[in-house]
């Protein structure tokens, strides 16, 4: 059992020879990647869906950035990605829930305000196992 199946697909990935960054915003037009003093980065649709990506030479540890995101409606709007954040759930607690035995999984399941170094924000995790998708909607994300 996976503990973020998105985690392996979405987010920074450091490979041997640089970093990748993959972003799926169906709703963007374009979307830069902003990392440190640089310029921002142009990402690549690399799906019509709305994946993103951009490979960075050179990069030998995972950089803290954000995503400026360009929506087709003229909307830009710089987040932090939710991807570049580590998963909620850990392999211990998939292995305790699936035996019955996690005594405190209302600790992770559900959302939870919590601070992840300097970063303020809600974690949320949800058990939907025949679900074909999850959606969290709010005043956040339109």
């Amino acid at each position: 059992m996976c503990a973020m199946p998105n985690h392996q697909i979405l987010g920074p990935h450091l490979k041997d020879d640089g970093l990748i960054i993959r972003v799926f915003r169906p709703d963007a037009e374009h979307i830069e990647a902003l990392i440190g003093h640089r310029t921002p980065l142009p990402m690549v649709r690399i799906d019509p869906a709305g994946l993103f990506e951009i490979e960075i030479p050179r990069v030998k540890k995972l950089p803290t950035y954000k995503l400026k995101i360009h929506r087709s409606n003229g909307e830009i709007k710089t987040i932090r990605d939710p991807y570049s954040f580590p998963p909620t759930l850990g392999e211990l607690d998939l292995h305790l829930f699936a035996e019955g035995k996690h005594e405190q999984i209302y600790n992770k399941l559900g959302a939870h305000v919590t601070k992840i170094g300097t970063v303020k924000g809600v974690g949320f995790a949800v058990w939907a196992p025949q679900a074909l998708g999850v959606s969290v909607v709010g005043d956040f994300n339109s």
